[in-house]
């Protein structure tokens, strides 16, 4: 984990301004929420999207048949954005989400927004506690991380040291899967049954 940028600009009131102006949704998302859809099996597991934005993800994940939809994001304008498209949404930081309770989620989403916080093995931690079932991660990789907003350089060593720090963490019972698809990094850790942590 390499920190790339001193100052860190993504506080809330950053980004309710983006999303309060509006941002068009890059095309290339698509084929990235492609790689997203093929981890998830069954399309009837209840699903939460942190750091969702707008919605762009869920919406996507909606037309391709998953039922179960509900995002989080600290900005207050972006989680307007994502009610006005009906999704189930609230504000809440990814570094601590306290009002989540564990295991509330079969499967936990987060695209690219470790690079954005100041804590991403926080944040890492936090989705795995209300992950039930999985977390599908991604972030930039090197030749992507050209947003002056990224903050940190981050690799699968970083994702999977972290998971590995995770108390009680058994990898005979984990199943991780690893994928680059062009400058993005995503990683989907499954496990059979949920122990204690």
């Amino acid at each position: 984990m390499i920190r790339i940028r001193s100052e860190n600009i993504n506080t809330k009131e950053y980004w309710n301004e983006v999303w309060y102006k509006g941002r068009e949704m890059p095309a290339i998302y698509i084929k990235r929420w492609q790689v997203v859809l093929s981890y998830i099996k069954d399309k009837s597991k209840k699903i939460i999207d942190v750091g969702c934005g707008a919605g762009w993800l869920l919406s996507y994940l909606r037309e391709h048949g998953c039922k179960d939809l509900t995002g989080t994001d600290f900005s207050e304008m972006a989680v307007k954005r994502c009610k006005e498209l009906g999704f189930n949404a609230f504000v809440s930081d990814c570094q601590d989400m306290k009002e989540i309770p564990d295991n509330a989620y079969d499967i936990v989403i987060c695209t690219e927004v470790l690079e954005h916080v100041e804590n991403p093995e926080r944040c890492f931690c936090e989705l795995y506690r209300i992950a039930r079932e999985s977390m599908i991660i991604s972030v930039p990789y090197k030749n992507q991380i050209t947003s002056f907003e990224h903050i940190w350089s981050l690799t699968f060593t970083d994702l999977l040291c972290w998971f590995e720090k995770i108390p009680g963490i058994d990898n005979k019972e984990i199943d991780i899967d690893l994928k680059r698809r062009g400058g993005i990094l995503f990683a989907c850790f499954k496990w059979r049954e949920r122990w204690s942590a």
